[in-house]
């Protein structure tokens, strides 16, 4: 069945080989790990920020979203979502990519919209929204979607080349532009919020699955899946330093002021890292 292939959630292997991590870590990049949070039974693919220092997380293995506080506490329960994957908060909604019903949810609790039932997609693994526009990793179309409402426009197609994707996982709006995970290329791509292809970068570093995006002020963090590690980069695409403590198959992460929250699938746990320099 299709659905068993996302390597992230079915623990299969896509038949790409396995890329072994030969670059140390240049630094941490002024990120030192804190604690690890346990999560126990909960399968969580996509993490994302809540109110007053909780955090969402996208339990795909349980077809639910979770609410948590900082030490791992489940605070709430929503379940009705089809492997639910990568998950944002804009205001206060939550957008959901739900990979197991080909369709995207937006949450203002406890009402539920959702989008896309017309469009094809085939497995949604990624969303973001800004200023009117929803933009969603289209996993087994190798595209980007953008939806502003009234059109639908379709951003790349298969391959390897600039500006192609090749199962593309996760995407984010960030300073006027669109940063998506490239995951089976294992890149990062840069577009315009239109689809125009700005910049390429992380082919050097050899990931292995970039299953995870999430971009700051000043970073762009990338979760190298198979690799266990987490890449960080400037704006400009030039590695700053690298992760890997504690880190064991990590999906997805976001930065919450001077906290940093990477999300480990097989680990079962969020790793915490703290800015020094904050």
């Amino acid at each position: 069945m299709k659905k068993a292939v996302l390597i992230f959630v079915s623990g299969l292997v896509l038949a790409l080989g396995l890329v072994s991590c030969k670059n140390p870590a240049k630094s941490n990049a002024g990120w030192n790990l804190t604690n690890v949070i346990p999560l126990d039974s909960i399968g969580a693919v996509g993490i994302a920020a809540a109110e007053n220092g909780n955090l969402w997380l996208a339990d795909a293995d349980n077809n639910r979203l979770i609410k948590i506080n900082a030490t791992g506490a489940v605070r709430e329960v929503h379940p009705g979502f089809e492997r639910p994957m990568h998950i944002a908060t804009r205001g206060n909604a939550l957008l959901v990519a739900e990979y197991g019903a080909d369709r995207l949810s937006v949450y203002q609790i406890p009402k539920r919209d959702t989008l896309g039932l017309d469009v094809g997609f085939d497995a949604p693994s990624g969303i973001d929204r800004e200023a009117g526009l929803t933009a969603v990793a289209d996993f087994y179309n190798h595209r980007i979607v953008l939806l502003d409402g009234k059109t639908v426009l379709s951003v790349s197609k298969k391959g390897t080349g600039p500006g192609e994707l090749t199962y593309p996982t996760d995407v984010q709006f960030a300073h006027g532009k669109m940063f998506v995970a490239d995951a089976y290329n294992h890149r990062v791509q840069v577009f315009t919020p239109q689809g125009k292809h700005l910049l390429t970068f992380g082919e050097k570093e050899k990931m292995n699955a970039a299953t995870g995006i999430f971009v700051s002020d000043k970073n762009v963090f990338v979760t190298d899946f198979e690799n266990s590690r987490l890449l960080i980069y400037n704006l400009e695409g030039q590695l700053q330093g690298i992760l890997s403590e504690t880190l064991n198959k990590p999906t997805d992460v976001v930065q919450i002021e001077d906290r940093l929250y990477v999300l480990n699938y097989s680990g079962r746990s969020v790793s915490v890292f703290r800015n020094l320099d904050k």
